[in-house]
C-alpha cells in the first residue's frame, strides 16, 4: 500500500467518499474467481448477489444501490467508484483494499451487465434527442455528457457521466419519466414529450465510450 501513500494522505479515512477523479491505474489480468468472491463478501449485501441492486440492505438506503446489471461501465468508471466511493450515497471508498483485489472487483462488476445490445436508431431521433438534451440537461450532465455541467457542483449526488456509464434504454427512459429517488434528478414529463424522452434516452446512450475515463485517472 506504500505506493498509494500520497493519495491516502489527502483523506485519512479510506472509506470516506471523495469527489470522482484521480483514481489510480489498476493492473490488468485480474483473478476472476477472486473478484467474484470479493463481490459476494463485500458488495452483495447492498447490490445483491447478481448485482441487481436488491441486496438485503438495499431498501434501507437512499438512493438505492445501483443496479449493476442495467448499466455498461468503462473500467475507469468502476475503478473510480471503488477508489473514491460515491458522494451523497452509501457507497464508500475502498482505498484500503489491495490494488489486485480492486482490479478483480472492477472486472467482476463489468461482467454483470445484462442490458440489451444496441439497436439501430434513426439519425433524426438522435438529432431530436441532442436538441432536447442541449435545452434541458447540459446544466447538470454537461454539454458532452461528462457529468460536469455548470450546476453539477451544487448537487448532493454527482450527475451521471454518460461517456463512462451507459444505462439500458429502459433505465434511461425511467429516469427521465420518474426521476431518480434519493437524488435531484426529477421527472421531465412536464417539459418533454414521450417522443423527446425516448430520443434523449437514445442520445445519452450514444455518448458512451468503452474506454471512457472519469476525471483524471492516474
Amino acid at each position: 500500500m506504500m505506493a498509494f501513500a500520497p493519495a491516502m494522505a489527502l483523506n485519512a479515512s479510506p472509506a470516506r467518499p471523495r469527489p470522482r477523479g484521480d483514481a489510480p491505474e489498476l493492473p490488468g489480468g485480474a483473478d476472476a474467481a477472486r473478484g467474484h468472491a470479493l463481490f459476494a463478501a463485500d458488495c452483495a449485501g447492498c447490490h445483491g448477489p447478481a448485482g441487481a441492486g436488491d441486496g438485503p440492505s438495499a431498501d434501507a438506503l437512499q438512493p438505492r444501490p445501483a443496479n449493476l446489471t442495467e448499466h455498461t461501465y468503462s473500467r475507469a468508471r468502476v475503478v473510480d467508484a471503488l477508489w473514491n466511493g460515491t458522494a451523497g450515497t452509501s457507497m464508500p471508498g475502498w482505498r484500503d483494499v489491495p490494488p489486485s483485489d480492486l482490479a478483480a472487483l472492477a472486472d467482476t462488476v463489468r461482467t454483470l451487465d445484462s442490458s440489451a445490445s444496441d439497436t439501430p436508431v434513426a439519425p433524426d431521433q438522435i438529432l431530436m434527442g441532442a436538441r432536447a438534451y442541449a435545452a434541458n440537461c447540459v446544466q447538470c450532465h454537461g454539454s458532452g455528457g461528462d457529468g460536469r455541467g455548470t450546476a453539477a457542483s451544487e448537487l448532493r449526488v454527482a450527475p451521471t457521466d454518460f461517456r463512462a456509464q451507459r444505462p439500458s434504454l429502459s433505465i434511461a427512459v425511467r429516469a427521465l419519466t420518474l426521476g431518480v429517488e434519493g437524488t435531484q434528478m426529477a421527472p421531465w414529463t412536464d417539459r418533454l414529450s414521450d417522443a423527446e424522452i425516448l430520443a434523449v434516452a437514445y442520445y445519452v446512450r450514444s455518448l458512451f465510450q468503452s474506454d471512457g475515463g472519469v476525471g483524471t485517472v492516474q
